[in-house]
């Protein structure tokens, strides 16, 4: 977009960061570091640069989301492989802190599988979805090993799409009738009729198809979109963020 500017934080190395969430309130950026097992909480104002470390014990090998919990200003959902937990974390906490996380739900998939990209929809309930095996290259070894689920405020664990190999990117448009999906491993970014009200979601169509367009090569990731309704995607190995 023009004028758009780009800005490196001035933050400590990841192993790799994930989910990027903007906590107004604190004027904080939140981030997962996923294989340092870590979320990470940088105050932009002031510089101040808070981690906490996530202990359950060894079991899970990666810490992909962090959401803060409506009107619990101190507790957070996280997912630990491929676990939902819930961690408190406070501002008076130390820098460095670590925390044992409490188990909120967990999947069915196959278990070397793990939770990946999550994000809430714009009446709060919680999306999230899981990625197949991966070999010490980080390449996958099982395809459509994975699925998109919905956490409802009841505390329902719903699947909505299966067969996925690793999801990624999620957007809702302004006017809440259509969810975008980006499963990297497809090339592409979906787009599904959505009802705001239940959550349920139809009519899968490609809106981006990387093969027929100019973005061959790099992998879709990572997604958001603006009040205008433009979608802004994050290309893994592709050192790019496009906009449309």
């Amino acid at each position: 977009m023009a004028g758009a500017r780009i800005e490196q934080l001035h933050i400590p190395c990841l192993y790799l960061g994930e989910g990027p969430l903007w906590q107004p309130d604190l004027e904080a950026l939140l981030v997962v570091d996923v294989f340092g097992k870590a979320v990470r909480r940088h105050f932009v104002r002031t510089g101040r640069h808070q981690v906490l470390h996530i202990d359950d014990g060894g079991e899970a090998k990666t810490v992909t989301m962090v959401i803060p919990v409506e009107g619990s200003p101190d507790f957070y959902l996280v997912t630990v492989g491929n676990r939902i937990c819930v961690v408190r974390w406070r501002t008076e906490d130390p820098d460095e802190h670590t925390v044992k996380p409490r188990v909120l739900k967990d999947t069915k998939d196959t278990k070397d599988s793990h939770f990946n990209d999550a994000k809430c929809d714009p009446m709060g309930r919680l999306w999230v979805g899981t990625m197949g095996p991966q070999d010490e290259a980080g390449e996958m070894t099982q395809m459509f090993a994975g699925a998109l689920y919905r956490l409802d405020h009841d505390l329902t664990f719903n699947k909505c799409v299966d067969k996925v190999s690793c999801s990624n990117g999620l957007a809702w448009s302004p006017d809440r009738r259509t969810f975008y999906y980006i499963d990297s491993e497809a090339f592409s970014v979906d787009a599904f009729d959505y009802d705001d009200v239940t959550g349920n979601i139809s009519n899968r169509r490609t809106v981006l198809d990387y093969a027929t367009s100019c973005l061959g090569g790099a992998i879709p990731d990572g997604m958001t979109s603006d009040i205008d309704g433009n979608l802004w995607i994050a290309n893994f190995r592709g050192s790019q963020v496009r906009s449309g």
